[in-house]
């Protein structure tokens, strides 16, 4: 059998070449200079744009939340207040055939009634003294005046029972 060689028996050793001492102390120099840290001002960071941006919109959602008219209460009743009432009996002449009369009942409670503000009489004389020519009693009618209204209305008085009548 053969002997069997080392394999570094065939190897040769070299030289290899190394950097000079000088090299090694400017590397550090020069990695020094190439890893100078670029500094940006705050105000060039666009992270503050978006963020001041941010702070100037919710302070104007904030100050138009604040500064608007919201309604003091939901009430329907209150905000007929605000309607002039001249156009509340046009409306409701215009329409009165289509109102039902359980609805106005279910609609007006003694507590919206309460609501209502009442009209002073007393602070103008005039208007008191038209207040008692205008107003309407049940002795001002007759019952002529009762039939004459039954005719218009094609209302049969004799169909009405007697507790209907007058």
């Amino acid at each position: 059998m053969k002997e069997q060689k080392d394999i570094l028996d065939y190897i040769s050793p070299k030289r290899t070449s190394t950097p000079s001492p000088d090299y090694f102390e400017g590397l550090a120099q020069r990695v020094i200079a190439g890893e100078k840290t670029r500094i940006v001002p705050f105000y060039k960071k666009p992270v503050m744009w978006i963020g001041a941006a941010a702070a100037i919109a919710i302070g104007c959602v904030f100050l138009t939340s604040i500064f608007s008219p919201t309604p003091a209460s939901s009430d329907p009743l209150l905000a007929l207040q605000e309607v002039p009432s001249e156009e509340i009996m046009d409306y409701l002449h215009e329409n009165i055939e289509d109102i039902d009369e359980s609805e106005i009942e279910e609609a007006i409670t003694e507590a919206s009634l309460a609501v209502v503000p009442k009209k002073s009489i007393d602070a103008d004389p005039t208007a008191s003294t038209q207040a008692k020519e205008n107003e309407i009693t049940f002795d001002d009618i007759n019952a002529e005046d009762i039939l004459h209204y039954f005719n218009q209305e094609g209302i049969d008085p004799s169909e009405l029972e007697e507790d209907d009548l007058f």
